[in-house]
């Protein structure tokens, strides 16, 4: 090959090597971004929360409760008032409530929405239902509806107002009023849940009582509590009732279970997370290691065309030494 041929195929071979330099510097850098990447989704799976199941401790308390006569009491939150204390107190109790019957009954209302009938029986407000038979005790019914539902100036309190009654006639020919709350009767399905009284029903009364006494045992725990009564006309404290008290564990299994139910909900979402960062950690690494590949054949190729650049170096250099000793020796 001449001098201008192998200077040629140099200069050629030099370009080329300097694209496949710069072909590889590009590789590099995309594999420097994967890297990153890589170490992000890395710093990412290191900074998720690993959820930690409920303990049932977390929803276990001391709760007092006793019993003074049929009545069973149950002490909730106490707060100091004075040298006494304001406690809530819960009893549950025997007596007259509304009980549900089962299934439900037909409404009958005329054109303009007026309630005609419940259950194919005539059907009155309240006070009609004590205009139409006042020889009833409606005082026991009323007292059922207190003891059954919460009454008073709270939200979305009950009294006997909110029903609906009716009467039907028992197998043994009594007489007895029936029920149905006024926002059911009115509703646009034309059916209505309906109750009967029970004479002996269980109820629940939770109210706050101020300037109760308690009394502790060495540990710091209440054996007895004295909740005071008070005259109607002055409300002044006339008497206590002293209801011994025991302590004892109790768990909130219904708070509990919903607690562990968003404790897998969160363990789903951790797993589902973790997959995902390890799919895409996948994936890049298959791109590095094809770009891997690609560089080690880039290298290969560098290798083949710095050889043959050193080839060529000799062979001008021998044309080079030549051409300048023609004319010696």
């Amino acid at each position: 090959m001449g001098l201008a041929a192998s200077q040629a195929r140099l200069l050629s071979l030099i370009a080329k090597q300097s694209n496949l330099e710069y072909q590889g510097q590009q590789i590099n850098n995309e594999r420097t971004v994967l890297s990153q990447q890589v170490t992000d989704l890395y710093n990412s799976l290191l900074a998720l929360d690993v959820p930690t199941p409920p303990s049932t401790q977390e929803f276990t308390k001391v709760e007092y409760s006793g019993d003074d006569g049929a009545t069973h009491f149950t002490i909730g939150t106490i707060k100091p008032s004075g040298e006494k204390y304001l406690v809530e107190i819960k009893t549950e109790q025997t007596g007259g409530t509304l009980s549900a019957n089962y299934g439900t009954s037909v409404v009958e209302k005329d054109e303009n929405g007026k309630i005609l009938t419940i259950q194919g029986k005539d059907a009155y407000t309240w006070a009609e239902a004590m205009a139409e038979e006042p020889g009833f005790d409606w005082g026991k019914y009323e007292q059922a509806v207190r003891n059954t539902y919460t009454t008073g100036d709270e939200a979305n309190s009950i009294d006997k107002d909110d029903f609906y009654v009716f009467f039907v006639v028992s197998d043994t020919g009594v007489k007895q009023p029936q029920f149905a709350f006024a926002e059911d009767v009115n509703s646009q399905d034309g059916y209505a849940k309906v109750y009967s009284y029970q004479a002996n029903g269980q109820f629940t009364h939770s109210e706050q009582i101020d300037e109760c006494l308690l009394e502790f045992d060495t540990s710091g725990r209440i054996i007895k509590i004295s909740i005071p009564h008070r005259d109607f006309a002055t409300g002044k404290i006339v008497s206590y009732q002293e209801v011994p008290l025991k302590a004892s564990q109790v768990t909130d299994e219904l708070a509990y279970e919903d607690a562990f139910a968003q404790y897998e909900y969160a363990m789903y979402q951790y797993d589902k997370k973790q997959e995902e960062i390890t799919a895409q950690t996948q994936v890049i690494q298959q791109m590095d290691r094809n770009l891997e590949l690609k560089l080690t054949r880039l290298d290969n190729e560098r290798t083949q065309i710095t050889t043959e650049i050193e080839a060529l170096d000799k062979v001008i250099n021998d044309n080079i030494e030549k051409s300048y000793k023609t004319f010696s020796g």
